[in-house]
């Protein structure tokens, strides 16, 4: 067997008694060994990251390849599974409720005004070992009769101190429901709207005059034509941690009513062809939300609920990885720094004296494809969609997160981009911007839902 040297031993060692092992069965002249190795390492998960780490500076080129290879299949899992956490069962006001959750994910869960947190019910905590995430959130907020909106982690950590986002909870006008919802590991869909929509052109009656060079045939096909639209509209949420991109069209699996009519697009019929689901791709920056809305069929003679509703979103998630690099702004100009997957050069950093913001001119060059899924073409697209924030970041002398910045002028090629961002007038002056690489992921979040009335 093959050993890592004193100095790496000793420093593993302190992590648990099988973990040393372990690594050092990564570099074993057994292929067999080296591959149950990785096997136990990877199921350990996160548990095994601090020592697969120091793997990944291991002098055994063995250990150190595969130290690293574990270490990034860990990261993929764990950014695609729910955060758990055990919780301990208690009855709280809800403002202690909110804190507990705060402090037990390490982000913020706050109360949107105008409504006050001692007007709301007492919170019963659910109690249990390995709890996830949103089952947890959607405990709290439906026993306060309060919907869910979720603000991921941007660069504003010196104003509230949260690195993994926020959860905001409102109250619904009085009268009205909470949505429906399903959650996904960490994933929560819920339905937005249901909307049926009947329409017939009547254009032959309306004394519409043909305007000079079109063409009369095609301008008159769809006169007297009528049309049954019916769409459902979901929004799908992450986690706070984590950063969305709707990655292509939803798709139904499963769609009936209480009479056991089918409700999904039957394009293979006679009728005219229904056009292909639609997804909106109109992902806000910054963003743990998507919208998705996609096509159903209204049976002839229907029943009054769905009675079930199920199917998937394909989805491109990101969120940033631990260690970033840190560039001392005042020295930066003009040089380039690399982190494991960028390559970040700062042009100019300068003052706009008539307007006294403060802009900063850098170009970010992939150094490896982010993901391999819808954007291939252009590494740089992910940060974009899902904003930039989610990996770069602006720190004042004081460590506190510079949080109002935006993008003044942007170019983009298939490796890179180039831009120049602009801090608003009145922020403290930035001293170093961090840029952290990203943990990307192409991966699906199913929904399921049942008994939803008809419109």
């Amino acid at each position: 067997m093959r050993l890592l040297g004193f100095t790496l031993v000793v420093s593993l060692s302190a992590l648990g008694s099988d973990i040393p092992g372990l690594i050092n069965e990564l570099g074993s002249p057994r292929y067999a060994q080296r591959e149950q190795a990785s096997t136990a390492l990877e199921k350990l998960g996160r548990q095994a990251m601090p020592a697969l780490k120091v793997g990944r500076r291991a002098k055994d080129p063995e250990i150190r390849n595969r130290s690293g290879v574990i270490f990034d299949r860990i990261e993929t899992l764990l950014l695609i599974n729910p955060t758990i956490s055990p919780m301990v069962a208690a009855d709280l006001p809800a403002d202690l409720a909110l804190d507990h959750l705060s402090n037990q994910y390490g982000l913020n869960v706050r109360l949107l005004e105008p409504n006050p947190v001692n007007s709301l019910p007492r919170i019963a905590i659910p109690a249990g070992e390995s709890l996830p995430f949103w089952d947890v959130v959607e405990s709290v907020a439906r026993q306060a009769g309060l919907e869910i909106q979720t603000e991921p982690a941007i660069s504003d950590s010196g104003g509230e101190g949260r690195s993994n986002g926020s959860i905001s909870l409102y109250r619904l006008p009085p009268g009205t429901t909470l949505s429906p919802s399903s959650v996904s590991g960490p994933f929560r869909v819920s339905l937005d709207t249901m909307t049926r929509l009947l329409e017939r052109n009547y254009l032959a009656d309306g004394g519409v005059t043909i305007g000079a060079g079109a063409d009369p045939a095609r301008f008159s096909a769809g006169i007297g034509r009528s049309s049954d639209r019916f769409q459902l509209n979901l929004i799908v949420m992450a986690e706070p941690r984590m950063r969305i991109a709707v990655a292509g069209p939803a798709q139904l699996t499963v769609a009936s009513d209480d009479l056991g009519n089918s409700m999904i697009s039957d394009t293979s019929s006679g009728e005219a062809r229904e056009p292909e689901p639609f997804v909106s791709r109109n992902v806000p920056s910054k963003s743990g939300v998507g919208l998705v809305s996609l096509r159903m069929r209204f049976p002839t003679n229907p029943g009054r609920v769905v009675k079930t509703l199920k199917g998937m979103i394909p989805l491109t998630v990101s969120t940033r990885k631990e260690d970033p690099i840190t560039i001392r702004l005042a020295e930066a100009p003009g040089k380039s720094f690399r982190t494991t997957n960028s390559l970040i050069t700062v042009h100019e950093v300068k003052v706009e004296p008539n307007l006294s913001e403060f802009l900063i001119d850098f170009s970010l060059k992939a150094l490896v494809s982010l993901t391999q899924g819808v954007f291939d073409q252009d590494p740089f697209s992910i940060a974009l969609q899902t904003g930039l924030s989610n990996q770069i970041e602006l720190v004042d002398q004081g460590g506190s997160g510079v949080s109002r910045w935006s993008i003044a002028s942007q170019t983009t090629d298939p490796g890179g981009v180039r831009m120049t961002i602009r801090v608003a007038a009145g922020q403290n002056k930035p001293v170093d911007l961090r840029v952290y690489d990203l943990v990307t992921v192409d991966t699906q979040a199913q929904f399921s839902f049942t008994d939803i009335p008809l419109p």
